[in-house]
């Protein structure tokens, strides 16, 4: 987990330096929108290959694993 972090930090400042924006750290809202980002492409790849089941209660979304661990 610590890598995945690491490497959307790395991901998000190269691209700063690249588009040549100044400063080039990460705000902690452009960090949680790529991680939530990256999640709903993961959850949809995984829901199509049947691995998952996403679903909605009354007052919230689920996830089930379909397969198992």
């Amino acid at each position: 987990m610590e890598q995945i972090v690491l490497d959307v930090l790395e991901g998000l400042t190269n691209k700063k330096r690249i588009a040549g924006q100044s400063p080039d750290f990460v705000l902690d809202m452009e960090f949680k929108a790529e991680i939530t980002r990256i999640i709903k492409e993961v959850l949809k790849k995984l829901w199509k290959e049947k691995r998952i089941k996403l679903g909605r209660t009354i007052n919230n979304n689920f996830i089930e694993l379909l397969e198992k661990i």
